[in-house]
Formats: C-alpha cells, sequence, structure tokens
C-alpha cells in the first residue's frame, strides 16, 4: 500500500491489517479516522530522505514480524516519524543513517505515540548499533510517549591535558 496524502477511513471502528507492506516516502501521509493499525508486517519510509511521516492517527498494534523503516540524520536531529496512538504489542525498528553515526545525546524523534503506549512496542533491530567511538540506542520517553534515537558515548573517554611549562 502507497500511502500518500491523506485517506480517511470515515467513521465507525476502522481496522488496518497490515501484513505486507505499507510505504511512505512523499512527505506526510494520514490514515484519517483510523482507530486501529494492526502490524505484522512492514512499514517503510526508508529511501534516503529525512522527514517523511505516516499517522496512523488510532491505536498501534505490532506483532509478529512486524518492522519499521526509517531514515534518521542524527546530526541534523531529524529523521522519519510514525505518528500514533497508544503503541502497543512488538515492532523491530530498522534504522537508515543518512548522515552516519554521530554523538547525539538530545534524541531524535521516530516515533510520537500517545497515553497508554508500551516502553516495549518498538525496539532497534540488533539491540544496539556501534562505531568504536558511539552507539546507537532507542530510547522510550516515558512522559512525552515518544521513541528517540540517541547516539552515545561508546566508551568513557578521558581528557589528558599536558602541564604547561613556563619559560
Amino acid at each position: 500500500f502507497d500511502a500518500l496524502g491523506s485517506s480517511d477511513f470515515g467513521a465507525g471502528s476502522d481496522v488496518f491489517n497490515n501484513s505486507g507492506r505499507v510505504q511512505s516516502f512523499s512527505g506526510a501521509a494520514i490514515f484519517a479516522g483510523l482507530e486501529n493499525f494492526s502490524n505484522t508486517g512492514r512499514i517503510e519510509m526508508r529511501d534516503n530522505a529525512v522527514g517523511d511521516s505516516l499517522n496512523v492517527t488510532g491505536a498501534f498494534v505490532g506483532g509478529g514480524g512486524g518492522r519499521l523503516g526509517v531514515d534518521a540524520n542524527l546530526l541534523n536531529n531529524i529523521a522519519d516519524v510514525l505518528f500514533t496512538g497508544a503503541a502497543t504489542g512488538s515492532t523491530v525498528l530498522d534504522v537508515n543513517l543518512t548522515a552516519g553515526l554521530t554523538l547525539n545525546t538530545v534524541g531524535t524523534l521516530v516515533v510520537d505515540a500517545s497515553a497508554g503506549t508500551s516502553s516495549t512496542a518498538i525496539t532497534l533491530a540488533g539491540g544496539t548499533v556501534s562505531n568504536p567511538f558511539v552507539h546507537l540506542n532507542l530510547l522510550f520517553d516515558a512522559p512525552n510517549n515518544n521513541f528517540l534515537l540517541v547516539g552515545l558515548p561508546d566508551q568513557p573517554f578521558y581528557s589528558v591535558v599536558e602541564p604547561m611549562i613556563a619559560s
């Protein structure tokens, strides 16, 4: 399913069961009036350009094999974003870093969810991704019900200051 612009689900109790592939590559897409998005397939926003978004408006339930692919630029603190109601279940996040792995302790938003979201609803593929200096991790911002990518120091670092010699 190509998510483009606005798809209106109207009144009633609507469910979108994704067991295949939903892709959103063209800016902002919204599933207006959708009450429940069930994801056992793939949501794909990776196209080497950050800034795409998919708003499923209702509850998001991940399950068996559910995946979410996003582009992220930690240097500029921007990524593709999934907007949803309460996120529950289990979905694995696949990340394409468009500017490489850099330090980012502030966090880059990748999932903007609502009250009732489970801290384990989204997990990073492989747990963490590292280079010799920085590791990529996914944090759950509980007060805001959001999932953020962070680039943290991989190892403690020390600053060595050479003594000044007076002449």
